[in-house]
């Protein structure tokens, strides 16, 4: 594979990885909108309970991400080192 290749790979990959973030993103705001906004016939403490679980559950999602990138970047480290 060539260089032009593997540029065209890696700009795919991050465009696709941009436009699906933003995409989550969007979806996650309007869903906090109407979460929150008074049309809802939710109790506060209900919203308040399960927006806290799912903060907790999006920094344990961070924390796996974090770990598996540093994981993989000291494997790279450690391929360079074997050649």
């Amino acid at each position: 594979m060539g260089l032009g290749d593997r540029l065209i790979i890696w700009a795919l990959r991050k465009l696709g990885g941009l436009l699906f973030i933003c995409g989550v993103l969007v979806a996650i705001i309007y869903g906090l909108y109407m979460f929150f906004s008074s049309a809802m016939d939710i109790a506060i403490p209900w919203r308040v309970a399960i927006a806290i679980a799912g903060v907790g559950f999006v920094l344990l999602l961070a924390s796996i991400t974090f770990e598996r990138l540093k994981s993989s970047e000291e494997e790279e480290e450690l391929k360079e080192i074997e050649q």
